[in-house]
C-alpha cells in the first residue's frame, strides 16, 4: 500500500504475444501509483499509452500528486507540471483523495488522438479538458469545457472532432483544428 494507505496501483508492460513461445511480462516501475476513476459499475485506472510508440505513457501518479510522462517505456518518468496545475486550476481542486484504501484523481481519461499526430486529450472530474498538439510539450485548456463534470471518453471521428462522454452528464462535442499533417503521397492516385 502507499504511505497514505491507499491501494497501490502499477502497470505491467507484456510483449511477445504474437510470436511462439512464452510472452515476456515486466513491471512497468518508477513512478509510485494509479488512481482511480469509480464509477457505479466499474472503476478504471485512467493512464494513457502512445499507439506509435508504446514507450511513452502518460499517468496520474498518486504518491506525488501529479500528472507524469515516460519515453523509455517507464525507466525514466518526467513530471508535467504544467499539466498538473491545469487539472487542478492551480491548486483549486484536489489531485486526489480517497476513502477506505482507494485513492481518486482528478484525471478521469487520457487519450491519444489517432486522427490527429501529437493530439492528446484530458478529460477530469471537476476542471474540464485539456488538450496538446505537440505530445504534451504544451497544454491549453479547451474553452467551454470546465461544465462538463466527470469526462470519461473520447472519441476522435476523423472530422477534427471528439465526442465527450462525461460520466451521468450526457454526450458533448468538442472541435479542434489539427495541425497540418502535410501531404501524403499515395502512388497510383
Amino acid at each position: 500500500s502507499t504511505p497514505s494507505g491507499k491501494e497501490l496501483i502499477g502497470i505491467k508492460r507484456v510483449s511477445g504475444t504474437l510470436v511462439a513461445g512464452t510472452p515476456l511480462v515486466a513491471d512497468v516501475t518508477g513512478f509510485g501509483s494509479l488512481g482511480t476513476f469509480p464509477t457505479m459499475f466499474a472503476w478504471y485506472k485512467p493512464y494513457a499509452v502512445d499507439p506509435d510508440n508504446p514507450n511513452t505513457m502518460f499517468i496520474p501518479d498518486i504518491i506525488d500528486n501529479g500528472v507524469k510522462k515516460t519515453t523509455d517505456g517507464g525507466m525514466s518518468w518526467t513530471p508535467d507540471a504544467t499539466l498538473t496545475d491545469l487539472v487542478t486550476d492551480g491548486g483549486r481542486f484536489k489531485f486526489q483523495w480517497g476513502r477506505g484504501g482507494s485513492a481518486f484523481v482528478q484525471v478521469d481519461v487520457i487519450e491519444y488522438d489517432p486522427t490527429c499526430e501529437g493530439h492528446i486529450m484530458v478529460g477530469t472530474r471537476q476542471a474540464g479538458i485539456f488538450q496538446t498538439f505537440d505530445d504534451g510539450a504544451s497544454w491549453e485548456s479547451v474553452p467551454g469545457t470546465d461544465v462538463i463534470p466527470r469526462v470519461s471518453s473520447f472519441y476522435f471521428n476523423g472530422n477534427e472532432e471528439a465526442v465527450v462522454s462525461s460520466y451521468g452528464r450526457g454526450l458533448w462535442r468538442v472541435r479542434y483544428q489539427c495541425e497540418d499533417q502535410g501531404m501524403i503521397y499515395v502512388p497510383g492516385i
